[in-house]
């Protein structure tokens, strides 16, 4: 009985861990990015000199910083060449402004270089009036041939003098269409970016020195934009453009259709018009092929050198600064290329990057701050990579075509694509992407400009997904080469700045996955795997195993209970009490979803219980899907997790009938007549106290003496044996 008492138990005790399984969420990563946010550049460097951050990314950076940096062997400076461009403009519509040789000796009597060096610390490049940075070499676009202007202050006084600008040294010259002083001009700047406010201060001095009242006036951005932008009310103004490798940018700022004035909807500021430039522009819009396009391309710069509408600066370099140690891989034009490179090859461990400002939404309809962008260029796959020197390469998309006249773009997705919960990637997803991003997109939107150029989207088929354009556009194929796809069928219908982020909709399909977003102050990241296809897929905390129920007599039994336990939820060293936890079940084919209710068990410790004999959910491997949200006096706090789950087909009746009968085994032992137990006692002392081994009758059972050879009972022989 013993013997076969233990076996039994062991039996119900692996029946018993099958059907209830205990996990913890939030296990540790072995590899994964932080972003959080600073105040300042001051902050961010602080940090990465306490070792708390790894890397950093400078904007608008003080010339004092800069010099820091330079002559600090405590840290790397990486600069990265950029497409952007910083940039003068001038009133075209008013005199003296209007006149191109006016223009021109401004330029030539502004020192430049010296603004590249004492401004920037040498980190940028001057530029011409075509306004490309070298980093446009790589992709064949930039004009070398163009007039550079280097600073000659004597052409520039004798350009003056020509014109009738006339003066003694060191006096303001004569206006000759009054004989009295010039007027003094203003050229204003943004107070929140300190490298324009000293390129304004600097423009002032040297126009000064040639004999031109120029003031140098910083102003908030609110004013910049009225004055600049809605009532055209200023002289000279200080811009930098952040662009990408596709120089649409010509359009915006020159092209004559965009002078709208006075209706505060211009983009070309200052005025310019010209015919032949208009007319190389519309070449290259609607250029058939790259060397057409390149062409025009070229003939455009060459016009901006002959009229100078605007008076080109520099271009800044990207600036990140790591810890020494940490290997960064530059991409030309693009911070958040740079770093996905540099952290997929990265060795293992934790990678925490300090940003200036932003997570405000992750949305990708509304965000501008440059840690969304980072954040969401790590979680997703674009449509094209960009390669080293900023040409396009396949990403999501293995193939694209423009057509009819620049008109249409076919993008072709990769075969095998796929989020990183398994669920393919579609041209539905796609379409249902650009659609989504159609009617949400405001301005502030990185992909507002090139999807308010898009007339409709049509699926071709699973993979093949064709775009319509308003107008002509051979550039549009390097517009839309960031943009991602997310799930159609997670989309919200609402647009508030965190729908995206609590529908689940914004699913890893790059090399990271979201796990947590503070809003305000730090997301977290975790890597995912690659796959030999160059899928990523999202590497799941756990993996549970459970066993489908069965219906016996319309009772559902034999399913498994599986527990999910997390760990405590807590907040810069706070329990978070309030969170509302939603645990989502996905079948295999990321159809239907089973929504399983949470219980808070106090501490910050919440529970998921799934009960398989309460859910129908089919055999097979199942995503498990987990969010976490509550608001935190520093804004909405979510958090994610992934599992998998594995569920096996159901015990069959007769499994269930041992399982059954075994229980009435355990049960009848456990209730045994008392007396019986209490003789199997007595037997077994009174044998240890003899020492003699106590005979049974094998035929009645019945007790035989030491030395009897017949059973007193039955007759039977008794066989020499000990029990």
């Amino acid at each position: 009985m013993d013997k076969r008492l233990t076996i039994t138990l062991t039996i119900i005790v692996l029946m018993l861990i099958a059907s209830s399984i205990m996990v913890s969420v939030n296990q540790p990563k072995e590899r994964g990015v932080i972003i959080r946010t600073y105040q300042s550049n001051d902050a961010m460097l602080q940090a990465l000199r306490s070792g708390d951050v790894d890397v950093a990314y400078l904007q608008n950076a003080a010339p004092s910083v800069l010099a820091d940096l330079r002559n600090d062997p405590s840290l790397n400076v990486v600069p990265i060449p950029s497409f952007g461009f910083t940039y003068i403009g001038m009133n075209m519509r008013n005199p003296p402004l209007d006149n191109e040789s006016f223009r021109k000796a401004m330029l030539y009597g502004f020192n430049r270089q010296n603004a590249l060096k004492t401004i920037l610390a040498g980190y940028g490049e001057v530029l011409t009036p075509g306004l490309f940075s070298s980093a446009y070499d790589g992709l064949g676009w930039r004009n070398s041939s163009v007039n550079a202007y280097p600073y000659n202050p004597q052409r520039a006084e004798g350009l003056l003098d020509s014109l009738g600008y006339t003066g003694s040294p060191g006096e303001l010259r004569v206006d000759p269409s009054t004989g009295q002083s010039m007027r003094t001009m203003f050229i204003f700047s943004r107070l929140s970016d300190s490298s324009s406010v000293a390129v304004g201060d600097q423009f002032a001095r040297d126009m000064r020195a040639i004999g031109l009242p120029v003031i140098s006036f910083p102003v908030s951005d609110v004013d910049f934009n009225l004055q600049t932008k809605m009532t055209y009310y200023f002289d000279m103004y200080v811009q930098t453009v952040s662009t990408s490798p596709a120089p649409t940018w010509l359009g915006t700022l020159f092209a004559s259709s965009n002078d709208i004035s006075p209706a505060p909807l211009s983009t070309n500021l200052v005025g310019y018009h010209n015919g032949a430039f208009d007319a190389s522009l519309e070449q290259l819009l609607t250029a058939n092929n790259s060397a057409t396009a390149r062409t025009a391309a070229y003939r455009c710069q060459e016009q901006l050198d002959l009229d100078v509408p605007v008076i080109p600066v520099f271009s800044k370099d990207m600036m990140l600064v790591t810890r020494p140690g940490f290997k960064i891989v530059p991409a030309t034009g693009s911070v958040e290329e740079t770093l996905a490179q540099s952290l997929v090859l990265a060795n293992a461990g934790t990678t925490t990057i300090a940003e200036p400002s932003g997570l405000t939404s992750l949305n990708p309809s509304l965000v501008i701050d440059s840690a969304d962008l980072l954040t969401l260029h790590l979680i997703t796959q674009q449509l094209f990579e960009t390669g080293a020197n900023g040409t396009l390469l396949p990403g999501i998309a293995s193939d694209w075509h423009l057509t009819n006249n620049s008109t249409s773009l076919s993008i072709v997705l990769r075969q095998g694509t796929a989020f990183g919960d398994g669920a393919p990637i579609t041209a539905h997803d796609l379409a249902g992407t650009i659609e989504w991003l159609k009617n949400n997109a405001g301005p502030s939107s990185p992909f507002y400009s090139i999807i308010n150029q898009t007339a409709s989207v049509v699926e071709v088929d699973s993979r093949t997904v064709t775009v319509t354009l308003k107008q002509p556009n051979s550039l549009v194929d390097e517009q839309f080469a960031n943009l991602f796809v997310l799930p159609a069928n997670l989309l919200p219908a609402t647009n508030t700045p965190l729908d995206l982020l609590k529908s689940g909709g914004l699913l890893s399909s790059g090399p990271f996955t979201l796990e947590r977003f503070v809003q305000g102050n730090e997301v977290d990241l975790t890597y995912n795997a690659l796959l030999p296809d160059g899928t990523w897929t999202t590497i799941s905390s756990a993996n549970l195993y459970g066993v489908a129920s069965q219906d016996v007599s319309g009772t559902p039994i034999g399913g498994s209970r599986i527990r999910i336990l997390f760990e405590p939820l807590t907040y810069q060293g706070q329990q978070i009490e309030n969170a509302t936890v939603i645990t989502q079940i996905i079948n295999p084919n990321g159809a239907m979803k089973t929504i399983i209710q949470n219980s808070y068990l106090g501490f910050g410790i919440y529970q998921t219980t799934l009960d398989l004999n309460n859910h129908s959910i089919s055999t097979g491997t199942h995503t498990v899907q987990l969010e976490t949200y509550t608001e935190l006096p520093s804004g909405t706090y979510i958090e994610f997790d992934q599992k998998t789950l594995t569920v096996n087909p159901p015990l069959l009746i007769w499994q269930i009938s041992v399982y059954l009968l075994t229980i009435t085994l355990i049960a009848f032992a456990a209730l045994a007549p008392p007396s019986i137990l209490k003789e199997r006692r007595r037997v077994q002392t009174s044998r240890a106290r003899s020492g003699k081994a106590v005979r049974y009758c094998r035929k009645c059972g019945a007790r035989v003496g030491p030395r009897n050879k017949f059973c007193l009972k039955c007759g039977a022989k008794i066989r020499r044996r000990t029990s």
